[in-house]
């Protein structure tokens, strides 16, 4: 991605945080990035654990990636629902809207598997722009989540290096929803 795009906000799963979200776009904005918000995210469905209707949810979601205006499709929260979707979305609709970032996690993750097997395309497994490492506090997001977000969608990436090892020896494979390809 490069500052000038556009992102969508959609909300697959639970209602977000009015605040949240709000802070959430401001923090977005702030990288350059155009931020455009669904129709249906501050919808309530139900007992509330879900942001409105099924259908409307999925609409969001695929309205937000067949639109060619935006580069990336950043789901606001998890929770519940995602996986209510997967029936509904049109992936051939889809396919034909070539790739694009998805951006999530927690119930997201059904999201991932579906667009890898489905799309073929990858997605990015990470923070969601009205939850706490995002849209945090006044204080500003979580700093090296932040920073991870940001070498994600504009580069240069970065090698995840860890202290704890299992076992010695060399690894090497692709970690995707799916099968690797």
């Amino acid at each position: 991605m490069r500052p000038g795009d556009t992102v969508a906000i959609v909300a697959p799963s639970g209602p977000p945080s009015a605040v949240l979200l709000k802070r959430g776009v401001q923090r977005l904005e702030s990288l350059g990035l155009k931020v455009v918000v669904g129709e249906h995210v501050l919808d309530r469905q139900g007992l509330e654990y879900l942001a409105g209707e099924d259908a409307a949810r999925a609409a969001d979601l695929q309205s937000a990636w067949c639109d060619p205006a935006v580069a990336g499709v950043f789901c606001c929260r998890g929770g519940y629902g995602a996986g209510r979707l997967l029936g509904l979305l049109d992936w051939d609709l889809m396919r034909e809207a070539g790739p694009k970032v998805l951006l999530g996690s927690s119930d997201i993750t059904a999201l991932h598997n579906a667009f890898a097997i489905e799309l073929g395309v990858p997605t990015l497994h990470g923070p969601m722009a009205a939850c706490d490492l995002i849209a945090g506090d006044e204080s500003g997001p979580e700093p090296r989540t932040w920073e991870s977000l940001r070498e994600a969608l504009f580069g240069p990436g970065t090698t995840v290096a860890g202290d704890r090892v299992l076992a010695p020896g060399r690894a090497e494979g692709c970690c995707a929803a799916g099968t690797c390809r």
